[in-house]
């Protein structure tokens, strides 16, 4: 299956359906957000977001899932200097789909929450795919309880 294919799936997989009183609601307007884009060198994109759906189900869990496309790549020294502007071609999109995931205290936080209340949640998981062309597809998933910075630091995730 080639990355199109692969993407087109993960995307028609990720539509959400309202069901057993799930509530559905997408954001109504286009918004920036910023993922990683290379390990070696680290590199940050920030994001131009078309599209984000979130799905609440009744117990308080949510899915989200987004579609954005890179607008600029940043290098992330290693000496925890300020990020900069990578201009250099091998900070460009990966050569190939880069698909990385996690969850917990350091991986994502909630577009929707920043968005509509500007409150912190991380992800309990997150799957994210960067693609050659600079199409970004994200799908992450949050707990009932929403795992806040005072959560994380509660748990010794800081």
């Amino acid at each position: 299956m080639t990355v199109v294919g692969v993407m087109v799936f993960a995307l028609s997989m990720a539509t959400p359906v309202s069901a057993g009183g799930a509530q559905t609601d997408k954001w109504p307007e286009p918004f920036e957000s910023g993922t990683i884009t290379n390990f070696d060198p680290f590199t940050i994109g920030l994001m131009d977001c078309d599209v984000l759906r979130r799905v609440e189900l009744p117990d308080g869990s949510s899915k989200e899932t987004m579609s954005c496309d890179l607008n600029g790549i940043y290098l992330l020294p290693a000496d925890d200097g300020p990020p900069s502007l990578c201009v250099d071609p091998e900070c460009g999109p990966p050569e190939k789909a880069l698909r990385y995931e996690g969850g917990g205290c350091d991986t994502w936080m909630s577009d929707w929450s920043l968005l509509t209340t500007g409150d912190v949640v991380f992800a309990e998981r997150a799957e994210v795919v960067v693609t050659p062309s600079g199409k970004v597809h994200a799908t992450t998933w949050y707990g009932p309880d929403p795992l806040t910075p005072e959560v994380c630091e509660e748990l010794g995730e800081e």
